[in-house]
């Protein structure tokens, strides 16, 4: 006799379709062992019935459903790991590493006026420093929807003479709706230039910006002994994986944050909906919301070279790995090459 029964549920439906078929053998064309060889056999004329296919359709769901849960999430920490920036500024780096310290800090403050000018002439920085979020889309439930394309940021009254800045000191206080619907369409507009320039962060600066970020960026990567390339490196592996993700949790301010992704090539490794903010909640409270968006059964590895996101990392056993030199990028991208992460 066969009979296919699915063993009771011990948490969820899941675990329902996951059990396998208990099958005892009868012998007939409609039996579901049969069925089972007959949908491997391209020789056999007997179609499945309609019980064998729903359960074989409930399985491919399962498959399908694991193969997109059970993902690798690499969490990573932006300045002195992925890209270095305030080491010039402070001649940490000059110094660490024996390189040119005045060379190092015209380097830095080179790149910091490239930031703020991006951020200040095209993300809007000057209306969103005091009203800075952790992720692009926090308050995007204040967006009605409306057809930004010929819509005046310059003259629609967002700053108040109050100042802006008093509305917006922490979570769940806002404004009026008029002003929150304001503030929600310039990081609608915000996301719309990331995803747009993202691959061709040229053609947002422009002529000779263009050229001077170009040159800045060669002489960055030179001086540093092509530390970017390295992390870029490590960050295309993981991205050429069907089922790992890159998110990036950084101190800086959200909108200087999406400056220095764009500027330092980074728009492709990490979707702007993977950038999260610490500035006003720490670390561990952007981890929590990590975990909480890819779901518990996903894998967190922590890449980073501070104290903070160590000690986040080991209170939510996640593995860390530090970044304290160019090498630790090199043997970060070997092992995933030889799938050790």
């Amino acid at each position: 006799d066969i009979e296919v029964m699915l063993q009771p549920s011990l948490d969820s439906d899941i675990e329902v379709m996951l059990q396998p078929p208990r099958l005892r053998y009868r012998g007939n064309v409609t039996d579901p062992w049969t069925q089972i060889c007959c949908m491997f056999n391209p020789h056999c004329h007997f179609l499945p019935s309609v019980d064998m296919m729903l359960i074989f359709s409930k399985l491919s769901f399962v498959l399908f459903y694991y193969c997109i849960i059970f993902q690798r999430v690499f969490v990573w920490d932006l300045d002195e790991t992925i890209i270095i920036f305030h080491s010039l500024l402070t001649g940490s780096f000059s110094t660490r590493f024996g390189k040119d310290s005045s060379k190092a800090v015209s380097l830095g403050l080179w790149m910091e006026e490239m930031i703020f000018n991006l951020a200040d002439s095209r993300l809007f920085f000057n209306d969103l420093e005091e009203c800075d979020q952790v992720h692009i889309d926090d308050v995007a439930s204040d967006d009605n929807g409306q057809d930004l394309s010929t819509y005046n940021f310059v003259t629609d009254g967002f700053q108040s003479p109050a100042g802006a800045g008093t509305l917006c000191l922490g979570s769940g206080v806002h404004g009026g709706a008029d002003w929150m619907r304001k503030l929600a369409f310039r990081y609608r507009r915000v996301k719309e230039i990331y995803n747009t320039f993202k691959n061709n962060v040229g053609g947002l600066l422009g002529s000779p910006k263009r050229e001077e970020w170009l040159q800045l960026r060669r002489e960055m990567e030179v001086l540093t002994d092509l530390w970017l390339t390295q992390a870029l490196k490590a960050l295309a592996l993981i991205n050429s994986r069907p089922n790992c993700v890159n998110v990036l949790v950084t101190t800086t301010q959200l909108i200087p944050a999406l400056s220095k992704v764009l500027l330092y090539g980074l728009g492709s490794a990490f979707p702007i909906e993977n950038i999260y903010s610490a500035t006003k909640t720490g670390k561990e409270s952007c981890f929590e919301r990590v975990a909480q968006r890819f779901g518990r059964r996903a894998v967190y590895v922590v890449i980073g070279d501070g104290v903070e996101e160590e000690s986040v990392a080991k209170k939510k056993n996640m593995p860390f790995w530090r970044v304290s030199c160019r090498p630790d990028l090199e043997a970060l991208s070997h092992a995933l090459e030889l799938d050790y992460l």
